[in-house]
């Protein structure tokens, strides 16, 4: 068994898989990590979470993945062998 596995069985046995679905869900938005702590109380009998904790599963459960993609017309930009300045009068 994988250590993700280990951990969504572990978070699914003790607060349910709805709970297991909404951390998912969660980790996948921007939510802080604060909101997030107060609103897991509904599925751990009124306690909040720490922040700590819920870093600890999204770091467990899965990756963050970002990237930059430059827009379409500053590729034209560098890609011509003529550059206008947007400052010529």
């Amino acid at each position: 068994m994988t250590p993700a596995e280990r951990v969504a069985r572990n978070i699914a046995a003790n607060y349910g898989r709805e709970a297991l679905r909404w951390l998912i869900a969660g980790f996948d938005t921007e939510t802080s990590m604060a909101k997030m702590g107060r609103d897991f109380a509904r599925f751990n009998q009124g306690q909040p979470l720490t922040r700590e904790r819920l870093r600890q599963w999204r770091q467990a459960l899965g990756v963050r993945v970002t990237f930059y993609e430059v827009e379409p017309v500053v590729r034209k930009v560098l890609d011509s062998t003529v550059v206008k300045s947007t400052r010529e009068q």
